[in-house]
Formats: C-alpha cells, structure tokens, sequence
C-alpha cells in the first residue's frame, strides 16, 4: 500500500546501465496546474541533482505546464540523465 507520495522505480541506461533509483513524486492541491516535487530518494550522483535529490529539471520548475502528466516527467528525468532505452520496472499509484 503507498501513502500519499507515489513510487516509481526505472532502469537508467548508458552511464547509469544497470542501476535502478527510487523516486518519490508529491503532488499539491493545486494538481495538474502546480508541478509535483520530485525528488530522487535513491542517492544519483548527477550535475542536476544535488545530495538531498531535488531535480533540476525546467518542467518541474517555471516551464511546467497543466499539461504534463506523469508520463512527461518520467521521460524527461530520462532524458535528463541520457538514456534513450530507459523503462519502468515497477509502479506503486
């Protein structure tokens, strides 16, 4: 069972192949118009993400948009991290 923080646990390829991290996604009251935090609770050691795993990522800052879903944030966390065969290995909603 998942407490008000959604799970998601995906496969990194390229310089990160092999790995796996946890992140943990919030979303406000004010979902989908305010972006969710999104942090990284398995340690990634990445130019955009510091030691505590806050992302800096544009959509999840001034860029975001009502119109992105999870789906986007997950693919732009992949994209972020550079690898273009990336997939989910589980999902707690």
């Amino acid at each position: 069972m998942c407490t008000p923080e959604t799970y998601f646990v995906f496969a990194v390829c390229q310089v990160y192949d092999g790995l796996s991290y946890k992140l943990v996604l919030e979303f406000p009251s004010g979902y989908p118009y305010k972006a969710p935090t999104v942090k990284f609770e398995t340690p990634c050691y990445h130019p955009n993400v510091d030691g505590s795993g806050n992302i800096c990522l544009d959509i999840l800052k001034d860029k975001w948009s009502a119109l992105y879903d999870v789906r986007t944030i997950l693919l732009s966390i992949q994209s972020l991290l550079g690898g273009a065969g990336c997939f989910l290995v589980s999902v707690c909603l």
